[in-house]
Protein backbone atom coordinates (compact mmCIF):
# COMPACT_ATOMS: atom_id res chain seq x y z
CA UNK A 1 0.00 0.00 0.00
CA UNK A 2 1.34 3.43 -0.56
CA UNK A 3 -0.20 6.36 0.96
CA UNK A 4 0.31 10.09 0.38
CA UNK A 5 0.00 13.37 2.41
CA UNK A 6 -2.40 15.57 0.78
CA UNK A 7 -2.91 18.94 1.86
CA UNK A 8 -6.08 21.07 1.64
CA UNK A 9 -6.97 21.43 -1.91
CA UNK A 10 -4.65 18.68 -3.03
CA UNK A 11 -5.50 16.68 -5.82
CA UNK A 12 -4.89 12.86 -6.88
CA UNK A 13 -5.22 11.74 -10.72
CA UNK A 14 -5.09 8.17 -11.08
CA UNK A 15 -5.40 6.69 -14.73
CA UNK A 16 -5.94 3.21 -16.66
CA UNK A 17 -3.53 2.62 -19.56
CA UNK A 18 -6.65 2.73 -22.09
CA UNK A 19 -5.79 6.68 -21.84
CA UNK A 20 -2.43 7.13 -22.54
CA UNK A 21 -2.49 4.25 -24.81
CA UNK A 22 -5.65 5.84 -26.59
CA UNK A 23 -4.60 6.15 -30.39
CA UNK A 24 -5.64 8.24 -33.12
CA UNK A 25 -6.26 7.78 -37.04
CA UNK A 26 -2.68 8.56 -37.64
CA UNK A 27 -1.76 5.57 -35.12
CA UNK A 28 -0.32 8.08 -32.82
CA UNK A 29 -0.62 7.49 -28.95
CA UNK A 30 -2.47 10.26 -26.61
CA UNK A 31 0.43 9.65 -24.24
CA UNK A 32 1.48 11.08 -20.65
CA UNK A 33 2.99 14.23 -21.62
CA UNK A 34 -0.23 15.20 -23.20
CA UNK A 35 -2.15 14.07 -20.41
CA UNK A 36 -0.14 15.60 -17.78
CA UNK A 37 -0.73 18.81 -20.07
CA UNK A 38 -4.51 18.21 -20.10
CA UNK A 39 -4.16 18.38 -16.37
CA UNK A 40 -1.88 21.36 -15.83
CA UNK A 41 -4.73 23.19 -18.51
CA UNK A 42 -7.48 22.20 -16.51
CA UNK A 43 -6.20 23.12 -13.26
CA UNK A 44 -5.03 26.45 -14.47
CA UNK A 45 -8.66 27.11 -16.06
CA UNK A 46 -10.73 25.66 -13.18
CA UNK A 47 -12.41 22.68 -15.15
CA UNK A 48 -13.18 19.37 -14.04
CA UNK A 49 -11.82 15.96 -15.27
CA UNK A 50 -14.75 15.74 -18.13
CA UNK A 51 -12.38 17.83 -20.34
CA UNK A 52 -10.10 15.70 -20.35
CA UNK A 53 -12.08 12.80 -21.28
CA UNK A 54 -13.72 15.41 -24.37
CA UNK A 55 -9.73 15.98 -25.21
CA UNK A 56 -9.14 12.24 -25.32
CA UNK A 57 -12.34 12.03 -27.61
CA UNK A 58 -11.57 14.71 -29.64
CA UNK A 59 -7.83 13.40 -30.38
CA UNK A 60 -9.22 9.95 -31.41
CA UNK A 61 -11.25 11.53 -33.95
CA UNK A 62 -13.46 8.70 -35.57
CA UNK A 63 -11.08 6.02 -34.00
CA UNK A 64 -12.94 3.18 -32.74
CA UNK A 65 -12.20 3.13 -28.76
CA UNK A 66 -10.45 -0.26 -27.80
CA UNK A 67 -9.05 -0.28 -24.27
CA UNK A 68 -10.97 0.80 -21.60
CA UNK A 69 -10.64 4.44 -20.55
CA UNK A 70 -10.85 5.50 -16.08
CA UNK A 71 -9.83 8.78 -15.41
CA UNK A 72 -9.82 9.15 -11.41
CA UNK A 73 -9.72 13.09 -9.01
CA UNK A 74 -9.07 12.63 -5.45
CA UNK A 75 -9.25 15.65 -3.61
CA UNK A 76 -8.77 16.75 0.13
CA UNK A 77 -11.01 19.61 0.76
CA UNK A 78 -10.18 19.64 4.58
CA UNK A 79 -6.30 18.66 5.04
CA UNK A 80 -7.84 15.68 6.41
CA UNK A 81 -4.63 13.46 5.63
CA UNK A 82 -3.81 9.72 5.01
CA UNK A 83 -6.97 8.57 4.89
CA UNK A 84 -8.18 5.64 2.60
CA UNK A 85 -11.55 5.61 0.53
CA UNK A 86 -13.50 3.89 3.20
CA UNK A 87 -12.27 6.54 5.89
CA UNK A 88 -9.59 4.22 7.58
CA UNK A 89 -6.15 5.27 8.39
CA UNK A 90 -3.72 3.49 6.72
CA UNK A 91 -2.36 1.11 10.04
CA UNK A 92 -5.94 0.09 10.57
CA UNK A 93 -7.38 -1.43 7.36
CA UNK A 94 -5.81 -4.82 7.57
CA UNK A 95 -3.26 -5.60 4.70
Amino acid sequence: MQTFDLQAEDKLYAYSDGIIETANLSSEMFGQERLISCIAGMLSADKNIQQIEDDVAVFRGNKVKCNDLALVELSSSNGDNKKNINGKSPQNTGF
